[in-house]
């Protein structure tokens, strides 16, 4: 019955959207109360404001709810710059980094369920081995020595170890035996990979990948990193961006490729090829462009060519099924906007109005 509902609404708004001759056409219609199928758009909000937020978009595209923590608690205030958003089995963990917490909610509609303050400094990312988050905390970031990744027992809600890790861990993922940390450096820089064993739960390999480290992807038997480079207002800056790819038996990097003059972000992978978007921005004109790329997994070179181009510079990015999710946060104070593309074609296919600096994209599938 909601499969059929959704339908409706789609094609009433496939019809307005035929109809208007509005090239900015944003589509905004509210279905409120079910987030069970569909994408969470993490907002970022200003640091220091309290103003994050989550919207959520529809699996079939048909519209956009904002502000759905505030929808379903009362008005609640959900934190100070949200960093990430993990699921496992009905709960959604939200990872609110300058509020030093972790807001546990129903996944399916986002009530609140719990709070985890206690043993959290500077949260950002986490990923779940076991029933246990592990959840990666820069403490101080101007201390390079407090880092750690605190381990949460996910039927307590409480965190019962603590990773001395080195400093800036930031995107976190894992396998099942072990868990993969990239760090970026906290407000300073960093260039390792960070492997922990969760039978011990302690540090059993560091890796050099690159400056600033931004994005990870598990693919088969390899987990490829991408690294930024340091920017050019950075001590030893600007350096070069970099991908390498590590063989997760041996733990060794067995690829290495080199982004000469210019900065990657957002790896993703989908149906069979990696891709990362490359943002400029001129700060004097305030022009911005992104192109996206495509690699082969068993690619000699990088790409030369990008798949398709946009005039925006994304604060965030995803792909999933063929499609490509972009975040604009504009002036990074107003409201910002979601960009849907087709991947093949680079058609614009929606947009959607949402919440201060969108920085993250979260499937429900």
């Amino acid at each position: 019955m909601r499969r059929l509902h959704l339908l409706l609404f789609a094609l009433v708004a496939l019809l307005f959207a035929s109809c208007s001759s509005d090239d900015d056409y944003v589509e905004e219609v509210e279905i409120v109360g079910d987030y069970t199928y569909g994408m969470f758009v993490l907002n970022e909000g200003n640091f220091n404001a309290g103003n994050t937020e989550i919207s959520f978009i529809d699996d079939m595209f048909t519209g956009v709810t904002n502000n759905i923590y505030r929808l379903a608690n009362e008005g609640d205030v959900l934190g100070d710059t949200a960093q990430s958003i993990t699921f496992y089995e009905d709960y959604a963990f939200v990872v609110v980094n300058n509020s030093h917490k972790i807001v546990v909610v129903d996944r399916h509609n986002f009530t609140l369920i719990d709070v985890i303050e206690e043993g959290i400094d500077n949260p950002r990312y986490m990923t779940v081995v076991d029933g246990y988050g592990y959840v990666t905390n820069w403490g101080d970031p101007f201390d390079e020595s407090d880092d750690y990744v605190a381990v949460i027992d996910l039927e307590t809600m409480k965190v019962v170890e603590s990773i001395s890790v080195d400093f800036g861990p930031e995107k976190i993922d894992s396998n099942g035996q072990q868990v993969y940390v990239a760090h970026i450096g906290g407000y300073g820089h960093n260039n390792i990979l960070s492997v922990i064993d969760v039978t011990s739960n302690s540090v059993a390999k560091e890796i050099e990948v690159g400056d600033n480290p931004n994005s990870l992807q598990l693919v088969d038997n390899s987990l490829w990193v991408l690294a930024g480079g340091k920017p050019d207002y950075a001590d030893g800056g600007p350096t070069d961006g970099k991908l390498v790819k590590i063989d997760l038996g041996s733990l060794s990097v067995t690829k290495e490729f080199d982004f000469i003059g210019t900065s990657p972000s957002h790896l993703e992978y989908d149906q069979g090829l990696l891709y990362y978007t490359i943002s400029e921005e001129d700060w004097e004109t305030y022009e911005t462009e992104s192109n996206i790329y495509a690699m082969e997994l068993d690619s000699s070179t990088l790409p030369t060519e990008s798949v398709f181009f946009t005039d925006k510079a994304f604060y965030g990015a995803a792909i999933k099924n063929g499609l490509y999710f972009g975040g604009d946060a504009k002036d990074y104070s107003s409201n910002g906007s979601v960009y849907v593309y087709d991947l093949l074609s680079g058609e614009e296919l929606h947009v959607f109005n949402v919440g201060v600096s969108p920085s993250g994209f979260f499937f429900t599938e």
